[in-house]
């Protein structure tokens, strides 16, 4: 029994640092995001401010930033799929796509805001997509939870 135990464990573990690194890599992508739109929302609300340019480059740091931080996500999510089980990996890349999609409206409303084109009519698709982005998020961290504790209900 102790022995079933220890094996259960030794096969958790990489799992767990799988599941817990691409979560941290997809929460800081989505992080970036969530902040440079707050740059872009600070700059609408005040389009004849003194710092609207500021707010604006800022946004554009976001976005590179956002921009860069898609190669960690990748490997994370390499790893789960090494890992799996099937259920975890379908639900890591329901997350990932559905965070593509934020940070696509994201991108949109960056490249609007430099020709004075308001991106207000943006907003809806952003908040939607960022709402089921952070759902599909849940949903893996749920996914990741259970497949860890079919483990220790088997033991």
């Amino acid at each position: 029994m102790q022995v079933h135990a220890e094996h259960q464990r030794a096969l958790r573990e990489p799992r767990k640092s799988a599941y817990a690194a691409f979560a941290e890599s997809w929460w800081a992508r989505y992080s970036l995001v969530t902040d440079g739109w707050i740059e872009l929302a600070l700059a609408e609300e005040n389009p004849n401010s003194s710092e609207y340019e500021t707010l604006i480059c800022a946004a554009r740091e976001f976005r590179e930033r956002v921009l860069q931080a898609a190669a960690a996500l990748e490997h994370a999510q390499a790893v789960v799929y090494v890992e799996g089980p099937h259920n975890v990996t379908t639900s890591s890349v329901d997350a990932t796509g559905a965070l593509t999609a934020t940070v696509r409206c994201f991108h949109a409303a960056v490249s609007a805001a430099p020709s004075g084109d308001a991106f207000s009519g943006l907003e809806a698709d952003y908040e939607a997509a960022r709402s089921t982005a952070h759902d599909k998020y849940l949903d893996y961290l749920y996914a990741a939870s259970d497949a860890l504790g079919e483990g220790l209900m088997q033991g």
